[in-house]
């Protein structure tokens, strides 16, 4: 009788351990799962607005170039060839800001591709470490 008690006693605390270190695992795995959907939900609006700057940067650089281009064709009308030496030097500086707009494009183009493969990397890795943490409680069951 007293090693039935014994046995019970035992039973009931390492069933008891057992249901305690699975909700924790539980919490945990939850616990993964909402900061995994935070952190997409923060890299996916973050990568919205970087696009929709460099949307806006791009825009304005456009209306830039256009000013230059009027800018150069109301001096043109007005001095004709009195001014072919500024004309010139507007031009130069038209094409020395259509190839600083393009770079600036292109190193934003390139930035934003690699934002963009970090941060699917590191949801990867996310994704992959709360995998494991599942499989890991489930084998634990």
């Amino acid at each position: 009788m007293a090693e039935n008690k014994v046995y019970d006693a035992t039973w009931n605390l390492l069933h008891s351990v057992r249901e305690t270190n699975q909700a924790i695992a539980d919490s945990w795995v939850t616990v993964q799962e909402r900061n995994m959907k935070l952190a997409q939900s923060f890299f996916t609006n973050w990568m919205e607005i970087l696009k929709a700057q460099a949307d806006t940067n791009r825009a304005l650089a456009e209306k830039i170039v256009q000013q230059s281009e009027r800018q150069r064709e109301a001096w043109q009308t007005l001095a004709h060839e009195s001014v072919d030496t500024y004309v010139d030097l507007m031009s130069s500086s038209i094409d020395y800001t259509r190839q600083a707009v393009d770079a600036a494009d292109h190193a934003t183009r390139q930035g934003l591709e690699r934002f963009e493969s970090a941060t699917r990397q590191g949801f990867d890795n996310v994704e992959e470490a709360t995998r494991q943490a599942q499989n890991a409680v489930n084998h634990a069951e």
